[in-house]
């Protein structure tokens, strides 16, 4: 909002990725200023017309770009522990990223012998450390996206913790690279994915229903199948793939085009904050989170 003030522009036009419930708290006093919306995937079109109804002006999903899968580690051999992995931000409000430690002691108690790797970084890694210390988790850090293929590529499985995502872009590309995805019943674009290749999810929130549904898996012994399954299906969502949708999206923003307000020009030494910043203020309704 700070930059459409100042810098002449044709269009503006947000890219929503994220349903976080301070976003819908927002959204509205922007939409005067915007001319379209871009969203990362159906279901957070849907959540927007359901929470502001008859918005007026066009709402487009897109979906994410995904890397190509490199080539995979050997495969395991009998009696070796599976290898599990978290990749995302460690934090505790949406990520739940202590859920982990619930996580672990299921597996245990399931007889599922594993290594853990974390990758990422974030306010929770501390606590994290700390309660999963029984388990000597590999904590990964941050890495490059190359690095970030190469990692996934040698996990037998990432599991997200969350209650609520968008994508998300980790579990997407893990599917991508083989991992097999633990993954909520919550909406999203990687939930569209699984649904429609008949794969299971766990209950949000229930780390044993998670732990079971890796036991499954092995029992089964389906895992590489299903990694097939999941490469194939996304195989699709290239960079190209995603311009070219960008593109057409700009063109119907375009040819529906609006009359929009004009952002007033910033004031006050708060509008030049990081939103890292910002978001401890007590006003926080001056900005898109």
């Amino acid at each position: 909002m700070m930059c459409g003030a100042v810098i002449p522009c044709d269009q503006s036009i947000l890219f929503l990725h994220t349903n976080s419930t301070d976003v819908f708290d927002l959204l509205p006093e922007r939409i005067p200023y915007l001319h379209g919306i871009l969203t990362s995937g159906d279901d957070l079109k849907k959540e927007i017309h359901a929470r502001i109804p008859k918005v007026p002006l066009p709402v487009i999903p897109l979906q994410y770009p995904l890397p190509r899968a490199g080539k995979r580690g050997p495969s395991r051999d009998a009696g070796e522990p599976i290898v599990i992995g978290y990749s995302g931000r460690l934090e505790i409000t949406q990520k739940k990223v202590l859920r982990l430690e619930e996580f672990c002691r299921a597996l245990n108690a399931a007889g599922i012998h594993f290594n853990l790797e974390i990758l990422g970084a974030g306010s929770a890694e501390e606590a994290l450390r700390k309660i999963l210390k029984p388990w000597k988790p590999s904590f990964l850090g941050k890495c490059s996206s190359g690095e970030v293929m190469e990692i996934y590529g040698k996990w037998d499985y990432s599991v997200c913790c969350s209650d609520y995502e968008t994508g998300p872009l980790s579990i997407l590309e893990g599917m991508v690279a083989g991992a097999l995805p633990v993954y909520p019943e919550i909406p999203s674009q990687a939930a569209k994915v699984l649904h429609e290749l008949e794969y299971p999810r766990y209950t949000p929130g229930d780390m044993k229903d998670a732990a079971d549904l890796i036991l499954k898996i092995e029992q089964e012994g389906k895992g590489e199948q299903m990694r097939t399954a999941l490469s194939w299906a996304l195989e699709h969502r290239s960079p190209m793939k995603f311009v070219e949708d960008m593109n057409q999206a700009l063109a119907v923003i375009a040819r529906e085009r609006r009359q929009v307000m004009i952002p007033p020009l910033p004031y006050g030494f708060k509008e030049y904050l990081p939103f890292v910043l910002r978001s401890l203020l007590p006003e926080k309704g001056g900005f898109l989170k």
